[in-house]
Parts: C-alpha cells; structure tokens; sequence
C-alpha cells in the first residue's frame, strides 16, 4: 500500500489497483484508509481460476510486493496473459522474471522501488508493451505444461536407463 500511495502521489491518474483474493489483513485496510485510497483500491475478493485471464488482460501490469514467496503460479499466469511484472526479489519470482526483460525485480521492503518500478510501466505503453510480450514469450517457453511434461519425461527416461543398466549389470 506504502507502494501505491507513493504511485498515487507521482501520477494522480494512475489506474486503479485491483486486489484479487480473500481480504487483505487488518493492517493493509488500515493502510488503504490512512493513504485515503479508499477510491482507487478495489477488492475484488477470491475469484474462479476461469475468471483471472480476463482480470490479467485488463491489467496495465501484475504487482507482487510479497516478503518470501515460491514460484507463484499468479506470476506465470499474469506472464502468460501478456503482462510485464513488477515483484520484489523474494525467492521465487527471481526463477520467473527478467528484469528489464519481462518485468522489474526490486528489493523486499522498499516501497520507493516498487512504486518508480510501476510509474516506469504507466509513462512508457512501448515499454509495457515490450516487457509484457517477453513475459508471455517466456511463460510459454519456460513454464508451460508442455515444457514442464517435456523435463518430467526427460527425467524418468534418464531415470528408466539407469535402472536398466543397473539390472543388466
């Protein structure tokens, strides 16, 4: 929230910021009161896996401002619809996203970084446009289940000869 109040502060027109999930904690709320962004944060409670391709594609971006977190299948997902990605550099996101390739990786806890990182995506439509296409490109090529079948079975055949070998000798 500290993120997006700065954001709101730089660029009065900014879009909204759309929460997709169970409520935010009592501390975000009160965040979202304190910035007075009661107007331009809209929660959008939990929704059908069906319906989050069109929340994405109507997204000028994906943010992720988490502490820790694994690989999240939200990243790919926003990648995959096209959409460049600002995260922290919290674990997981680091295996997903390029930075300045397919979106902004910034420090945990800094709220500045996060905030410039978005403001880079609203001023420059050519840029959001760029990183989002790479982000997909590289959804589709690194993370989708074809690609991940593809090393399963990689995998089990190494596995399969080995144990071949094993049994022969």
């Amino acid at each position: 929230m500290e993120a997006y109040a700065k954001l709101r502060r730089n660029v009065p027109n900014a879009p909204e910021l759309w929460l997709v999930g169970p409520q935010p904690p009592p501390e975000a709320m009160r965040l979202i009161q304190k910035h007075r962004l009661t107007e331009t944060v809209r929660l959008q409670g939990p929704r059908k896996p069906a319906e989050l391709p069109r929340i994405y594609q109507s997204a000028l971006c994906f943010v992720l401002s988490s502490d820790e977190e694994g690989l999240g299948i939200v990243l790919l997902e926003a990648m995959a619809c096209g959409l460049p990605v600002v995260s922290t550099a919290c674990g997981g996101s680091e295996t997903a996203i390029e930075h300045d390739r397919t979106g902004f990786l910034v420090p945990v806890g800094d709220a500045k970084a996060l905030s410039d990182a978005m403001g880079r995506l609203i001023a420059s439509p050519s840029l959001c446009e760029r990183l989002g296409q790479e982000a997909r490109k590289v959804a589709l090529e690194r993370f989708s289940v074809g690609e991940a079948a593809r090393v399963f079975l990689e995998k089990y055949e190494r596995a399969l000869s080995a144990a071949q070998r094993f049994n022969r000798g």
